[in-house]
């Protein structure tokens, strides 16, 4: 979900010459061209697409009084999916159902971006459904990763609704509510990841299935209709021999199969590997492997995802088994430890908290479970390699195990640990290093989903929670599947899913003929199975209807900011092009009155403007005072101090920054100013 840096969607346009590029990115990609070769980029390539999304004009976009005259009218059979997040980028997932105008939600999770300096959180809009609240009926969520739950602390407070998930899942929610909106009781209903009875809640009747995931209690969910079931897949894998929960089951599958299924929309992640996903069981042979191979006196450090418990304990009952103590070492890695335990997924962490493990134990007898494995810049991980951890001071001879495979978009900043571990004399071993595997991957891999698709035999697919290449990788699949009916959605889509056929098509392979051999028929027996699920009750298959533009909201602080607004774009284009700030003292005749002052940051052949640099820019500031004094017209000088500072950062880096430039005038003249006694009579009166 941390997808950073630049360079794929800048090559894509610079090959396209430009052509539909937002105006606010031109700048960037002539820049790119200019220096690929050495610059680092700060700004996230999912925030640029994003940005470049909700500024592309599109001629199927639609009013929302449209959309919502649209759901009032439908008739009771139809059926609409909304994605709203998830559908273009791996993250921020967010979609919802309409039936007879009712609403149901399933997951609100957020995107980490980088956005000029330092990872934030992107949320999706959900605005058409707070301006329409009273309409939804419920939130369900598949599983408790953040690109699935991280919004709800944010943004449920103004939806109010009920919530349905698993205990986990629940108790992975509840504090992060509570500790935001004290004042707020979350309703929650939880419901047992194995319990697959019907759940009604409003208009929608769904069914748990549960899936393996690397997080415990991930579930499918199937939405009952009149054509068969829709299955939303969450994320899962195929994983038969789980270390934790229940293993994944085809044969269970292939009962919903049997009843019915009109879509599935699916998870996409990793169609575009082939292969099967491979067993937690598997590796934790192979981390306890590579745990009795390294002698006591060195440091150890495995780095893993702070969400995969099984992973943990793995880690943890190896370095028992070696005879050594599990230590806990991230802030989210403590906090989910502690849910684990409580549900019962994991033995008490008491003790392992690296901030007092300290005082029990010296760190060379210890086996430390470190957040880190995508590079983000805060983790423990990264401390330790930069050697600013407070407790653990990492030397030559130690080792680091990745547990984990790195998200594509954060490899350079998986390089910058792996670079600065090096330095340090560590040693560093990647999963596959040797043969052995140390991690396995929680999204299904093509031949998974092939697996699945075959089982299930739906009438159509909507690939979801991917990027268009993995979209459209899902959807070769689902046709090598005999599945004809494929429909590829972006977010802001209106896909009517299902619904009494309203023309003649030829995907029918049932008469049209109304007949009493063919009578009305419950979602049990609706649909037949060879080879694949084929009508009955004759449905047109999903179509897009409608479009509106969503606008993701960045979170900024406390406040909630659309990523197309003014402040976000500068932060984006400032951080990836450096900036430079130029504050200018002037006289009252509206000369210089004396040096200007220069800020500059991110500057890649410099450290910044140094002193020859500075003189040299203030003296063509000068000159431009000259030329140009500042009078009545601030707008016209700054014009010409943009000018200045740009052609020269353009001839001593190769670069056009941001330019900022402050004017500070004197003070007018004013009467001596008013005593503590005279303020006080004047705030009587």
């Amino acid at each position: 979900m941390f997808v950073r840096g630049i360079p794929s969607f800048l090559h894509f346009h610079c090959r396209h010459k430009l052509i539909g590029t937002p105006s606010l990115f031109r700048p960037l990609l002539v820049q790119y061209e200019m220096l690929s070769s050495t610059t680092s980029s700060f700004a996230d390539a999912n925030v640029l697409k994003l940005m470049e999304r909700a500024s592309k004009p599109r001629q199927d976009r639609t009013s929302i009084k449209f959309v919502k005259d649209m759901f009032e009218n439908a008739r009771d059979d139809e059926f609409f999916f909304l994605p709203l997040g998830g559908s273009g980028e791996i993250g921020m997932n967010c979609n919802l159902y309409v039936n007879k105008n009712r609403f149901l939600m399933i997951d609100l999770g957020i995107l980490l971006v980088n956005i000029g300096h330092g990872s934030t959180s992107v949320l999706p809009d959900i605005s058409f459904i707070k301006n329409n609240v009273e309409k939804l009926d419920g939130l369900v969520v598949t599983h408790a990763h953040e690109d699935h739950i991280g919004a709800i602390e944010t943004l449920w407070p103004s939806l109010k609704c009920p919530i349905y998930c698993t205990k986990f899942t629940a108790a992975m929610i509840t504090p992060r509510i509570e500790r935001r909106h004290p004042h707020l009781l979350p309703l929650i209903h939880v419901i047992d990841q194995e319990d697959t009875s019907p759940q009604q809640v409003g208009n929608f009747e769904f069914r748990f299935c549960p899936t393996t995931h690397s997080i415990p209690e991930s579930v499918h969910v199937f939405i009952n209709t009149p054509y068969g079931y829709i299955m939303h897949t969450g994320d899962w894998n195929m994983d038969t021999t789980p270390t934790i929960g229940p293993a994944f089951s085809l044969d269970a599958l292939q009962k919903f199969g049997d009843s019915g299924v009109h879509a599935v929309i699916g998870d996409s992640t990793n169609a575009t590997r082939t292969g099967h996903t491979t067993s937690e069981r598997f590796v934790r042979k192979g981390l306890l492997k590579r745990l009795k191979a390294i002698p006591r006196g060195k440091r150890v450090v495995v780095t893993c995802f702070s969400s995969s418990i099984s992973r943990i304990k793995a880690v943890m009952e190896a370095a028992r088994g070696v005879g050594r103590v599990p230590i806990l070492a991230g802030r989210s890695l403590l906090s989910t430890t502690m849910v684990a335990h409580s549900c019962g997924y994991l033995p008490s962490t008491k003790g392992c908290n690296i901030r007092t493990a300290n005082k029990y134990h010296g760190d060379k007898d210890w086996i430390i479970v470190s957040t880190g494995c995508q590079g983000e810049p805060n983790s423990a991980l990264s401390r330790m390699a930069t050697g600013d951890h407070p407790h653990v001071s990492l030397s030559k001879g130690d080792v680091v195990i990745f547990s984990s495979r790195t998200i594509p978009g954060n490899e350079e900043d998986v390089a910058t640990i792996i670079s600065n571990l090096k330095e340090l004399g560590v040693e560093v071993i990647l999963d596959g290093d040797d043969g052995i595997s140390t991690h396995s991957s929680g999204h299904a891999l093509a031949g998974d989903i092939f697996s699945m698709l075959s089982a299930v035999r739906p009438f159509s697919v909507i690939p979801v929670h991917g990027e268009q290449e993995h979209m459209q990788k899902h959807t070769d699949i689902a046709l090598t599947a005999g599945i004809k009916h494929v429909l590829i959605p972006t977010d802001g889509d209106v896909i009517r899913i299902c619904g009494e056929r309203r023309h003649k098509s030829d995907f029918a392979t049932v008469s049209d003929t109304p007949s009493e051999a063919q009578p009305s028929r419950t979602p049990a027996d609706v649909l037949t199975s060879s080879p694949h699920t084929a009508m009955t009750r004759k449905s047109d298959p999903p179509q897009p209807v409608a479009h509106f533009t969503t606008h993701p909201l960045v979170k900024d602080g406390l406040i909630l900011r659309r990523l197309d607004s003014d402040a976000i774009k500068q932060r984006a284009m400032a951080g990836t092009i450096g900036t430079c700030t130029v504050t200018l003292n002037v006289d009252g005749d509206g000369f210089l009155s004396n040096t200007a002052v220069v800020y500059s940051r991110d500057f890649p052949f410099s450290s910044g403007l140094d002193s020859s640099h500075d003189n040299e820019l203030n003296e063509l500031i000068a000159n431009t005072t000259v030329d140009h004094h500042i009078g009545n017209s601030e707008s016209a000088f700054k014009v010409q101090v943009h000018k200045t500072v740009t052609s020269f950062c353009v001839n001593k880096f190769g670069k056009t920054p941001f330019v900022q430039t402050h004017i500070i005038r004197p003070a007018p003249a004013t009467s001596t100013p008013p005593t503590r006694e005279e303020l006080k009579q004047h705030k009587n009166v």
